[in-house]
């Protein structure tokens, strides 16, 4: 009957033993994930200030190519 116990546990061991190599993959894929989300969330941060950075610029721009047409559509009419 020992043996038979002994086998049972030996057998129990090896499948915990089996689990746990299941679980320190899945917190290593994990880990890694987490590496991966981290990188992106500062990619999208840096990519979020770019598109408002170039919001401004377009902006300005537009405002100085209006600026310029009224500018000269005046010298225009005072030329005419």
């Amino acid at each position: 009957m020992e043996a038979t116990d002994n086998m049972n546990i030996g057998e129990l061991l090896d499948e915990i033993r089996g689990q746990n190599k299941v679980v320190l993959k899945t917190v290593r894929e994990m880990s890694k994930n987490m590496s991966r989300l981290t990188r992106m969330d500062k990619d999208i941060k840096d990519l979020r200030l770019d598109v408002n950075i170039t919001k401004i610029a377009i902006t300005d721009i537009t405002v100085l190519q209006r600026d310029y047409e009224r500018r000269i559509t005046r010298l225009e009419s005072t030329y005419k």
